[in-house]
């Protein structure tokens, strides 16, 4: 379950579904959407986060990422997804909008061997 990879025991009324191994995740600024990388199963899965606090999977989740995604970050406007794998690469995502909060792949970036962290100024 999501709850305790993401240290949210206790509070969700209910476990939500995870893909395999759930390593990072990432909130957009507005605090509307939660992204996770799931590190063995080369995706993410992207969520709602409700009024109520709760998470609701976006349709068409989880999405594919490179191999071994262990790092994600959202950048500062909320419009673009970042996930470092740990197989190398950078995938990019564009936020469709702000109100379904899907991800349309953009690419993948070269990062050299084994990035591990995304990083906004």
């Amino acid at each position: 379950c999501i709850e305790a990879a993401m240290s949210f025991c206790g509070i969700l009324a209910s476990p939500i579904a995870a893909q395999a191994n759930p390593v990072a995740a990432a909130a957009d600024p507005s605090g509307t959407f939660l992204y996770v990388a799931n590190h063995d199963a080369n995706n993410v899965s992207a969520y709602a986060i409700l009024g109520n606090g709760l998470l609701s999977e976006i349709v068409g989740s989880p999405f594919a990422a490179g191999t071994q995604p262990q790092a994600i970050g959202v950048d500062p406007a909320g419009s673009f997804v970042y996930v470092a794998n740990s197989g190398g690469g950078i995938s990019q995502y564009k936020i469709e909008n702000a109100i379904s909060g899907k991800l349309i792949a953009a690419g993948t970036a070269g990062a050299g061997a084994n990035p591990a962290g995304i990083a906004f100024k």
